[in-house]
């Protein structure tokens, strides 16, 4: 999950830097601790303990994934923590102790959704996303908004184990089902841009299949070749409209 956490580190990072060179918060300098859940949620709880009882901070902002999130979450409901969350998340969860600074996700897909039907006009989709918690329930909003409001069909959906690289067989139940459409929920950006560059076919952009994908910023797309005509980030057309 590096390349996914590593700008809203730089972010905070460069936050603290900006409100310390202006004397701080009430006169006093923020101090930053940074650890490390290297991409395992019982890790991110050890964590969280340590910084909230051992290093007695007054906030974390951290946790990239939902599972990470709520891996920590009763460490912060028990110690009465703060978490900042610093990215939009499946919704479905409430507490005092957490600020969700992204949208949930009914606020993006359906409106990501609704900005597809309206100007590529797919009636085919095929879900496709990384196994576990935020992929599985953005694809059942997905679903219920493509078949009871786009009155579309939703012709296949399947999900990968975080850090998959082989998608071979997933691009061959594509080609079979003929979608007018994928949807992509990866959240390992790495995973996603393996799987878009692996899917890419020869034929020109008027016949090749659309992929959206309702998470990756512009860091990420560095992964992706310029020619990409397969790849909208239908999030940021739809927040345009």
């Amino acid at each position: 999950m590096a390349i996914s956490e590593t700008g809203s580190i730089e972010a905070e990072q460069l936050a603290i830097e900006q409100i310390n060179s202006m004397g701080g918060v009430l006169g006093r300098k923020i101090k930053i601790i940074v650890e490390d859940g290297a991409s395992d949620w019982p890790t991110f709880a050890e964590k969280a303990k340590k910084l909230l009882e051992s290093d007695h901070v007054a906030a974390v902002f951290g946790c990239w994934t939902s599972a990470s999130r709520k891996a920590v979450l009763p460490v912060f409901e028990k110690d009465n923590g703060m978490l900042y969350y610093p990215t939009f998340y499946e919704g479905l969860e409430q507490s005092k102790n957490v600020i969700y600074t992204g949208q949930e996700a009914t606020q993006q897909i359906i409106a990501g959704l609704d900005w597809i039907a309206k100007e590529k006009r797919p009636r085919r989709f095929f879900l496709i996303g990384s196994d576990y918690i935020w992929p599985r329930t953005s694809n059942k909003i997905a679903r219920k908004h493509i078949e009871n409001v786009l009155k579309g069909t939703v012709v296949g959906e399947e999900y990968y184990a975080l850090g998959s690289t082989s998608f071979g067989s997933l691009i061959n139940k594509i080609k079979l089902k003929k979608p007018d459409g994928r949807v992509c929920h990866h959240r390992w950006r790495q995973q996603r841009c393996i799987f878009i560059n692996s899917s890419r076919r020869p034929a020109s952009p008027r016949t090749s299949r659309p992929c959206w994908t309702f998470d990756h910023g512009g860091m990420k797309c560095s992964a992706l070749p310029a020619a990409l005509s397969c790849f909208i980030k239908c999030n940021v057309a739809a927040a345009n409209e």
